[in-house]
């Protein structure tokens, strides 16, 4: 991972950065990347262009979602494999709710967890809880308009000791029908113009 601001120990060319300041690893991470490519309201899946975080906004696909439930953080040489459990967008003025300490404490957990699950677009059969170690991986997006403020969240937790590695179920949940709308160009089509 990449920061302007600190010495961080892993360096991904600048497209990647970490919002905390410490070279541990703790309970909560969030990485951020640039989404240069794909700002539509119609994200394309794959592109030569794609060198940053432009794939996360596959994750707006059901199909894609239940499809890819894993993804690895290499930091300091070391592997971590985390299981996806929340997709969503997230508004910008929200994410100040967000605590703000490095390690988190329980309560501060279960805080974090119950505002990301406000915005979840889909239903993870897949526990949760504020003793596991969460990385949430965050973008820009256009996807409501060049001038709504949103941040676009894949947040998976760590695999736990002696976890096995399987599918689990993924569902649409009740705000994915804003979604599919927005998909098929019922409502914001135009909006996405630059």
């Amino acid at each position: 991972l990449y920061n302007s601001n600190y010495d961080y120990p892993v360096e991904l060319d600048g497209y990647a950065w970490a919002s905390e300041s410490t070279k541990s690893m703790h309970n909560h991470m969030t990485i951020l990347g640039h989404n240069i490519f794909n700002l539509s309201s119609k994200p394309i899946l794959s592109s030569k262009d794609y060198k940053r975080f432009e794939e996360l906004m596959n994750f707006v696909y059901y199909d894609f979602a239940k499809d890819n439930q894993y993804f690895q953080v290499t930091m300091d040489g070391e592997d971590y494999l985390y299981k996806v459990f929340m997709v969503g967008f997230v508004p910008i003025l929200e994410e100040v709710f967000f605590p703000t300490s490095e390690e988190y404490s329980k309560e501060e957990m279960n805080q974090y967890l119950e505002k990301l699950s406000e915005y979840n677009l889909y239903k993870y059969d897949l526990d949760v809880n504020s003793s596991d170690k969460v990385v949430a991986l965050s973008t820009c997006t256009r996807f409501y308009g060049i001038t709504d403020k949103w941040s676009f969240y894949v947040v998976g937790r760590m695999v736990r000791d002696n976890e096995k590695i399987n599918h689990y179920s993924v569902q649409k949940s009740e705000k994915y029908s804003e979604i599919e709308k927005i998909l098929k160009g019922d409502e914001y089509e135009n909006k996405d113009e630059v």
